[in-house]
């Protein structure tokens, strides 16, 4: 039984002169122009061989063979795709749409019917087994290589997904190390008020006036802690924005004085240098405090690890800006400092080059959110090796600025 061919070709004058040869030859043939009707013919007659130009006036000679591959009620059928280029691209296109060849035009009126001549049944043809197992080796080779880039995929959000989680659970420490401290504060203050009201009434007695010097400085000290507590509690306080006129300098000293001691300990040298009679701000103290003491935090981690002999040192200014429409606080440190390519990366949530006990990497981000909070700003600057710079500016509270005109 003559074998039926389906000719998909747009142009008219090559359609015809293919159906003459082939039909000379003893086939029966179906033409189409266009792509869509090629298909429909396709589902119709049921052709053998189907030859499918590439360039078609709705859609292109890969598009059809893909639909003819795709419908599964079709009787095994031989597909060539022809063209005019010779393009490597294409073929290999043509070998992932399906099809079983890939001719390039000629001017020779028998270049199909030499190709079409060379099929024979699937049965009997090992050329077409050998190209079926080709095509199916290729792409068992593409899908396993779509597993494994799959499996890399899932591998990298797994991980992300076990540092999302040691990540929360650290952040619930804080929290916890946070409360804690605010109760600890709450307690201590009571002990602390009656401390300072016995040595009030000493001092109140002549018979104590030997040691009264000795008195007021535990008085001072009373004081001085009484204040770190208050600081502590305010921290630790959760509220929404609590927008308040705030004396700059009064935060940069609070903020200090919780540090006191471990730069002592730590032999880290402490330099403060706050322009008085600055212009108030608006703001909430505590998300001030929360940002001062985590870039002074940072300062001291930063000095800590530097090796050798060289000084250790943090510097804390505050100024006015030329245009006296903005509180400037300047922090450096003569620090580890931060490589070039961290330093884009340090407001990102989560990135921290600290050691895996050191810190989970919201500080910094943390903030740069609060600043903005107060319509300020940050910038830092720094080299490795030699330190940092953290320059935090915050806009002067208005009625303050009228009252310098």
């Amino acid at each position: 039984m003559p074998k039926k061919i389906l000719l998909i070709e747009d142009s008219g004058t090559a359609l015809e002169i293919m159906k003459a040869v082939f039909e000379d030859s003893g086939y029966n043939i179906v033409t189409a122009v266009d792509g869509r009707t090629g298909i429909e013919k396709a589902k119709a007659e049921k052709p053998d061989i189907v030859i499918i130009d590439t360039i078609l006036p709705d859609i292109n000679g890969f598009e059809v063979c893909q639909e003819i591959r795709r419908e599964k009620f079709f009787k095994p059928v031989y597909i060539i795709i022809t063209t005019g280029n010779v393009d490597a691209v294409d073929a290999e296109q043509a070998r992932e749409v399906g099809a079983d060849d890939y001719v390039v035009k000629t001017f020779e009126s028998s270049y199909l019917l030499d190709a079409v001549k060379n099929i024979s049944e699937k049965k009997d043809d090992n050329k077409s087994i050998q190209r079926e197992l080709d095509i199916r080796k290729w792409s068992y080779a593409k899908t396993n290589e779509a597993i494994k880039i799959l499996y890399k995929e899932l591998e990298n959000k797994n991980k992300k997904l076990e540092e999302t989680q040691e990540q929360l659970i650290q952040m619930h420490k804080m929290a916890a190390l946070g409360q804690l401290a605010e109760g600890v504060s709450h307690e201590l203050k009571q002990p602390l008020f009656i401390m300072r009201g016995n040595v009030q009434l000493i001092l109140m007695d002549d018979k104590y006036s030997a040691i009264r010097e000795d008195l007021k400085l535990v008085i001072m000290q009373v004081d001085r802690m009484t204040v770190i507590i208050n600081t502590m509690i305010e921290f630790n306080q959760k509220s929404s924005f609590d927008s308040q006129v705030l004396d700059i300098n009064l935060i940069i000293r609070n903020s200090l004085l919780l540090f006191e001691a471990q730069l002592e300990i730590q032999k880290i040298g402490i330099k403060v240098k706050l322009e008085e009679g600055l212009p108030k701000m608006k703001g909430d103290s505590k998300q001030l405090y929360q940002v001062l003491m985590n870039i002074i935090s940072n300062a001291t981690h930063a000095l800590r690890d530097k090796k050798g002999t060289e000084k250790r040192e943090i510097i804390v200014k505050s100024n006015l800006n030329s245009k006296k429409n903005n509180l400037q606080i300047t922090i450096a440190d003569t620090g580890t400092g931060i490589s070039s390519k961290n330093l884009k990366s340090i407001f990102n949530p989560f990135f921290t080059t600290k050691a895996p006990d050191g810190g989970i990497g919201l500080g910094l981000s943390i903030v740069y959110n609060l600043v903005c909070n107060h319509g300020g700003d940050i910038t830092v600057e720094s080299e490795e090796g030699k330190g940092t710079v953290f320059i935090l500016t915050f806009p002067v509270f208005e009625n303050e600025k009228k009252g310098q005109v």
